[in-house]
């Protein structure tokens, strides 16, 4: 590229560059992080929730409302063991350590060991709209492959996830143990996503992201060619 440069006008090799560059499609701009934690039957108090979550406990059976930046946002879990009531454990402290920091997270989740399966459930997004979803899930024993699928008008898919319990994350976003995927609502605004498991389920959290594109190769060319065609006018 920087050979082809010494050779072209600078306008058109800063084009050609930002083409070069211009590799992601999407930036995304989390407004919902939530925590699925056992109260440690300490009703109402919440257990060990991440900085930076809000926590879903057995206590919210009913579902949850979230006051976020994209407004009030409806949560519900479905199918947890049993539903609604012991379905959120508590394993223990998981060390923070370097870039690790979320040991708050993994360390509780929601489960089901019979049909390893949940239901995730949103309401009050924007309808027909694409949302950045990352899902986290940790265990400490067996083998685990999660699955992640839109559901109820949802579409999007995600996973699978694998990975063998013990084997601590070592950093927030760990390739094991979360997967970041787009899922689009229904057309009422609704996101349903179906967690799946061939060992015993875990789903330690998850945040929602808005999603903003970036501007397209095709974009970015004809900003540079107008830019070039005003060189030339200038020169004229």
């Amino acid at each position: 590229m920087k050979l082809l440069c010494t050779r072209l006008n600078p306008a058109i090799c800063a084009v050609l560059m930002a083409l070069g560059m211009s590799s992601s499609v999407a930036t995304a701009a989390v407004f919902l992080s939530v925590d699925f934690e056992s109260a440690n039957g300490a009703f109402p108090a919440e257990g060990d929730t991440e900085t930076g979550f809000q926590p879903f406990t057995q206590h919210n059976s009913a579902g949850r409302t979230y006051v976020t930046s994209e407004g009030n946002i409806f949560v519900n879990v479905l199918g947890e063991q049993p539903a609604g009531d012991d379905g959120y454990f508590d394993r223990g402290p998981v060390a923070d350590n370097g870039s690790f920091t979320y040991g708050d997270l993994y360390r509780d989740f929601a489960f089901d060991n019979d049909n390893k399966q949940m239901d995730l459930v949103l309401t009050g997004l924007s309808a027909n709209t694409a949302y950045s979803l990352t899902l986290f899930s940790y265990d400490n024993g067996g083998a685990h492959s999660v699955s992640f699928g839109g559901i109820s008008g949802t579409i999007g898919s995600a996973g699978p996830l694998n990975y063998s319990g013990g084997v601590e994350p070592t950093e927030n976003y760990d390739p094991d143990n979360s997967i970041t995927a787009l899922f689009t609502t229904d057309s009422t605004g609704g996101l349903t996503v179906r967690a799946s498991d061939t060992g015993d389920l875990r789903i330690n959290g998850f945040e929602i992201s808005t999603v903003v594109p970036e501007p397209s190769s095709a974009a970015i060319l004809l900003l540079g060619l107008g830019a070039v065609g005003s060189q030339r006018r200038r020169r004229i």
